[in-house]
């Protein structure tokens, strides 16, 4: 390339970060970024071209250099993004992203870089953004200090067009290998198998992945790849496939094939699979209600059935004691399900099994430890369950305060995500900082863990964590999701929130959990399940990166104390406090009216109120009604005070001296609580219907003549919805 066309290509390519761990991004060319050692930081590259020339272009980055030298070859990772189509969304998808629920595609796949196809380089002619996505590990042997390095974007002929200097400042701070939060990956690796290899559908438990099997050989490849990539992502996969064959000696006595499974499992519940060498932190049984299956062993009620599961959990349970796994083991043979009477029977009878058995393994349930009634689910059934040692209820069904009791038993709480009311969701219809959230949320209600059932399989319309490699070329292993990475962040956030708590600063771990996570499970409804506050999470990205900063800088001046240290850490405490200031918030819901007709006719009304304040510190000012209607007055006008924590429910009386409404039977409303220059307001509407009394009922037939006309009456906007109008 000339000089001067050098020049016009560097002109025309431009780059964004979007700063998933950046500090500072700017014209300036600089990416800023933080690191504790033994983590894994991550940045996403916009490439757009407004005019030719438009590539094919290439991504490098360099080594970077500091105390030590962090090799590009074996620390640095690049991804294209490929999208997602969606077509179906869940309700709740308007009201959480602000975007409308109309076919879109979306950037989920992280294909890597050197994939046969979809990979690099990248061609900028469509005017269209082209998204990369920078892993940068930090091994456990780095030393802290300043790295530096370069993006360079080439154009052919290895001629550098765009470049911007990597700036990684490595903490004094390591984050241990093991994981203290078990974020549990369910792998059904059926979709991938017959995706890759062709492999025919069978159940789950029958699916044999021998490992001496030379027809097996890629399979089983593929399901470690897949486990590893799970693994390096900081969560704890579970395989749920190949589970071992048995054959029953009599009722209570099962002899089990333990070696095919062995072979298989052992090197990731030791660690020796995996390149950090740890182990996971928790392994599920491999039992469920098709293993041993209840339809061949009389029946799902029978007391064959309950003596053949239970000498079969026996095994399990004495096998594993024996290889070391018992402590991290739990029994889980049914998948999450719907709150119903069947599910929670069955759930009933595999506890009582269990129970009845005197199994040391925790019983893990999705379900939670009492009725939901007391959320206002009337109709919900009973639940009475002895003998579970893991509840794993859907978010939005999780007491904090009953799951806490069970803590304090010795019970295991987590929590499988749910609606973005009660957690934030895990489907790339959600926002970039909802996988993030799933671990604060975590710490801020001190759960044991999180469940993720579907992780690698399109069941139920689930997107996977993981999507088949084989569509780009990728042959022998999956390829991640942008959802991945994310919940690896929020993973190696917990672990620095809790390395804060034990270098005794649990106090500030603990308000800045609460300030990113306000609410959430059970605490975000009112009155119901259905009347929800919304979710309480940070809103604002700079929100979720200020906090992780905070907590590192904390951390890198006591564990190194300096003068410079502690001046950046109460520098960022200050950005901490005054960017929490303009995340709190008080809002005011006008929930409903109603109107009353008194003995002698006089009319008074009441209008239902919720206030939430989450400013840390009261407000005061008095109730009115903005612009009412003639004649409309609040009864009282005391001076008002909303308390800062959960939301309040406030009924105000009023006076109507005269009825009005539009042409719609409404009356709006506004309702403003000020004090001075500060005002809190909300809008609504009374329904009004006035009945006269006829002669005649009028017939609805679409046809208006014979109703009544009157003041205030208007059938203008009556449509017909049922049969035929009758012709003129």
């Amino acid at each position: 390339m000339r000089p001067h066309a050098q020049r016009t290509a560097r002109a025309l390519v431009r780059l964004r970060v979007r700063r998933h761990h950046a500090r500072h991004a700017s014209a300036e060319r600089r990416v800023r970024l933080s690191a504790a050692i033994n983590e894994t930081v991550g940045l996403q590259l916009v490439l757009r071209s407004s005019a030719p020339p438009a590539g094919p272009f290439d991504l490098r980055v360099s080594d970077l250099t500091g105390p030590d030298v962090l090799s590009a070859a074996r620390h640095v990772r690049l991804y294209r993004m490929a999208d997602v189509r969606l077509e179906r969304f869940p309700s709740w998808y308007p009201e959480h992203t602000g975007r409308p629920a109309t076919p879109v595609s979306l950037p989920d796949i992280l294909v890597p870089w050197d994939a046969p196809r979809g990979g690099g380089p990248v061609r900028l002619d469509d005017g269209r953004n082209e998204l990369v996505w920078i892993d940068l590990s930090v091994p456990p042997t780095t030393a802290p200090g300043s790295y530096t390095g370069r993006i360079e974007l080439l154009a052919r002929g290895a001629q550098v067009v765009f470049q911007a200097r990597i700036e990684l400042r490595v903490e004094p701070v390591a984050i241990p290998g093991e994981r203290n939060l078990p974020i549990i990956t369910v792998v059904d690796p059926r979709d991938l198998l017959e995706a890759h290899a062709q492999w025919p559908r069978v159940p789950a438990e029958q699916l044999r992945l021998l490992t001496d099997d030379p027809g097996h050989l890629a399979a089983v490849r593929l399901v470690r790849s897949t486990m590893s990539l799970l693994h390096e992502h900081r969560a704890t996969p579970v395989l749920w496939a190949s589970f071992p064959k048995y054959r029953p000696r009599d009722d209570r006595v099962v002899e089990v094939d333990w070696e095919p499974y062995d072979r298989l499992v052992s090197g990731w519940l030791d660690g020796s699979s995996f390149d950090d060498r740890v182990g996971l932190a928790a392994w599920v049984v491999p039992a469920s209600l098709a293993h041993p299956d209840a339809a061949l062993n009389g029946g799902f009620y029978s007391a064959r059935y309950a003596r053949l599961m239970a000498a079969y959990l026996a095994e399990c349970e004495r096998h594993f004691a024996q290889r070391g796994w018992q402590a991290r083991s739990i029994i889980r043979p049914l998948p999450p399900g719907a709150l119903e009477s069947e599910y929670i029977a069955t759930a009933t009878r595999l506890a009582g099994i269990v129970s009845q058995a005197r199994l040391e393994t925790r019983l893990a349930v999705h379900l939670p430890p009492e009725s939901p009634r007391a959320l206002g689910w009337s109709g919900a059934p009973p639940i009475e369950l002895a003998g579970v040692g893991v509840w794993v209820p859907p978010a939005s069904l999780y007491e904090p305060a009953v799951l806490e009791r069970q803590r304090r038993m010795g019970h295991a709480t987590w929590f499988t995500p749910d609606r973005p009311e009660y957690s934030t969701p895990l489907l790339p219809t959600g926002q970039s900082r909802d996988a993030i959230l799933l671990a604060w949320q975590a710490y801020r209600y001190e759960t044991g863990g999180v469940w993720i059932e579907h992780t690698a399989s399109t069941a139920h319309g689930n997107w996977p964590l993981v999507h088949a490699g084989v569509r780009f070329g990728v042959l022998d292993r999956p390829v991640g999701s942008l959802r991945l990475k994310r919940l690896r962040r929020g993973q190696q956030d917990y672990e620095l929130l809790r390395l804060l708590e034990r270098g005794g600063s649990a106090l500030l771990a603990r308000r800045t959990s609460e300030r990113v996570v306000r609410r959430a499970f059970a605490d975000a409804g009112v009155e119901n399940l259905l009347s929800t506050r919304g979710g309480g999470w940070a809103r604002d990205a700079r929100t979720l990166r200020l906090a992780r900063q905070v907590t590192l800088d904390e951390l890198a001046a006591a564990f190194t104390p300096s003068s410079e240290l502690l001046a950046r850490a109460a520098r960022s405490e200050a950005d901490w406090e005054r960017l929490l200031s303009t995340e709190a918030q008080a809002t005011l819901t006008l929930d409903g009216g109603r109107l009353t007709v008194g003995d002698a006719g006089d009319i008074s009304g009441q209008l239902y109120l919720t206030a939430f304040n989450d400013r840390g510190q009261p407000l005061g000012g008095r109730w009115s009604l903005s612009d009412p209607p003639p004649g409309w007055r609040l009864i009282r006008d005391e001076p008002a005070l909303l308390r800062s924590g959960p939301p309040q429910p406030i009924t105000l009386g009023f006076e109507p001296t005269a009825l009005a409404w539009n042409r719609d039977g409404l009356a709006p409303l506004e309702v403003t609580l000020s004090e001075g220059a500060r005002t809190l307001s909300a809008r609504g509407r009374l329904a009004i219907a006035a009945c006269p009394f006829v002669q005649e009922p009028p017939r609805i037939d679409g046809r208006l003549d014979d109703w009544p006309r009157g003041a205030n009456n208007s059938a203008a906007d009556f449509r017909l919805v049922r049969g035929r109008a009758q012709p003129e």
